[in-house]
């Protein structure tokens, strides 16, 4: 991928962000539905490689407390997609666009 780099430190401030919030539990689907790691949620790195071996893949945000998802990010990578233009959609709720604007984007 010709930006990975730069496209990995975006999922990699949206995740640092997400996890400010000791009560968020962050899963990621490849394809293959939500990867709940019998139970427990997926590291950092876990969940960039599972997005980084896709074309496609969902980051969902879970409040552990009441176990209802608080958003869901999809990413899409193509060889030359810019770092601006992996996240092709999002939830659109106040928690989300948060973690999205603390992305930079």
């Amino acid at each position: 991928m010709k930006h990975e780099k730069q496209c990995k430190a975006i999922i990699r401030k949206i995740l640092r962000a997400a996890r400010w919030d000791t009560t968020i539990a962050v899963y990621v689907d490849d394809g293959e539905g939500f990867d709940q790691n019998n139970g427990n949620e997926q590291t950092e790195k876990s969940i960039i490689d599972t997005v980084f071996n896709v074309d496609e893949s969902y980051i969902k945000f879970v409040d552990l407390t009441t176990s209802k998802t608080k958003g869901v990010i999809m990413v899409v990578l193509d060889y030359d997609t810019t770092p601006e233009e992996i996240i092709c959609d999002y939830t659109s709720n106040r928690f989300t666009e948060f973690l999205i604007s603390k992305a930079g984007l």
